[in-house]
């Protein structure tokens, strides 16, 4: 039997096979192979390669690849995003504008098979390069410190080249640079990075634009701020036969921002005066105010304010109003005296708007006497003196004979 053993080879490699086999089986158990899907950026190699032709490139397909990585679980699930770099090289590229895109890892990379899904390609279109000057334009974020408001914002450079793609070049609008002022109380000098925006308002992504200028100065003045009134009158008189029965405009206040220069010497701000000349019907308008209506180193707070200004223009009619004696107020009636009147209603002439005339009264004319004007005498005339309510007219005088007993 132990010659048997001894020469018996093909047990021996049946032995093998399935010691092999189990320990296999056992281990992708305990450790299996699995698959992960990444999709990551494809960053652009020797990208400068065209700018010697004035020619650039824009991404038209395969700026992102997607790939799977498969390997042992243990291994993958040390593994992330940031190990794995895709690349496509420039100096490959294809007749056909096309280069291959190549996905590599950092980390394990004898231990894991990747492959690449549908998109394996970077395709570009060639296009002429062009250069173009951009406006800066400051923004800012955050809310300044109380009694402050931001004034002028200035970056410097103000205009910056920049260079890229026809297509792209055109796209683009502006470059913005965003400084945060929350709860700032004095001017504000800082540098920042620049952003690039289309003329949609959407940023655009700068790794293809070329632009020596990365960060600008930017100095935002804070101003002062201040609440002052608005002044608004009416021009010219209404048509014959008519007058302004009300005229009233909001707001009445607006806050300014000033320089220390200005901020004491500007008290009020006068609207041009709202013409009512021959008018026989309401006269209503809006102003829109900005900044363009201040003097040069004062704003509104706001951007904008809507200004709402109305005239109300009525007819004017005549009436007769009574006034009982009762309702005659007398002034320095010695004491222990009284006054008898010659009648007991007076008639006065008036003329208002008819929308008040229902309001007027002998007791809201105010009818009064003063009996120093008597003199020294006892009895005699004296004026009755009415004070005009607003829209009314007192078209005629009254007086009253009086005795003083």
């Amino acid at each position: 039997m132990k010659i048997n053993l001894k020469n018996n080879t093909g047990l021996k490699i049946l032995s093998l096979v399935l010691a092999i086999a189990l320990w296999y089986v056992i281990g992708n158990i305990d450790d299996p192979v699995t698959i992960d899907t990444y999709t990551i950026p494809v960053q652009i190699v020797n990208g400068d390669v065209l700018k010697s032709n004035d020619k650039a490139y824009e991404i038209t397909e395969g700026e992102n690849v997607t790939f799977t990585v498969r390997g042992k679980t243990s291994v993958l699930n040390k593994l992330k995003e940031s190990d794995f770099r895709a690349e496509a090289d420039l100096e490959k590229l294809s007749l056909v504008n096309s280069v291959p895109i190549d996905v590599t890892v950092s980390r394990y990379s004898s231990d894991v098979d990747i492959t690449l899904g549908i998109v394996n390609t970077l395709k570009v279109n060639i296009e002429n390069r062009v250069e173009a000057m951009l406006p800066v334009v400051v923004e800012t974020e955050g809310v300044v410190g109380e009694g402050y408001d931001i004034g002028t914002k200035t970056s410097s450079p103000n205009m910056v080249e920049v260079a890229g793609s026809e297509s792209m070049i055109h796209r683009l609008k502006e470059i913005r640079v965003v400084v945060n002022v929350n709860n700032a109380m004095e001017d504000i000098n800082a540098r920042q990075s620049v952003k690039f925006y289309d003329r949609n308002g959407d940023e655009v992504e700068s790794s293809r634009i070329d632009c020596d200028t990365k960060l600008v100065n930017v100095l935002i003045d804070l101003w002062k701020t201040k609440e002052i009134p608005v002044i608004w009158k009416t021009e010219g008189t209404p048509a014959a036969g008519y007058g302004i029965s009300a005229f009233d405009y909001e707001p009445k206040t607006v806050v300014i921002a000033a320089t220390d220069e200005m901020i004491n010497r500007i008290t009020e701000l006068n609207m041009e005066a709202l013409p009512v000349a021959n008018a026989s019907s309401n006269v209503e308008k809006t102003i829109s105010l900005d900044s363009s209506v201040l003097p040069q180193g004062v704003m509104l707070q706001e951007d904008t304010i809507d200004v709402v200004a109305k005239a109300v223009i009525e007819p004017r009619v005549a009436d007769q109003v009574k006034l009982n004696k009762e309702d005659i107020e007398i002034k320095n009636l010695p004491e222990g005296k009284k006054v008898t009147f010659d009648k007991e209603i007076y008639e006065v002439e008036i003329s208002t708007f008819r929308s008040k005339l229902g309001n007027v009264s002998g007791a809201s004319l105010q009818p009064y006497i003063d009996i120093k004007e008597l003199g020294n005498a006892a009895a005699g005339n004296v004026p009755i003196h009415l004070i005009n309510p607003d829209g009314v007219t007192v078209s005629t005088t009254i007086s009253a004979e009086i005795k003083v007993q």
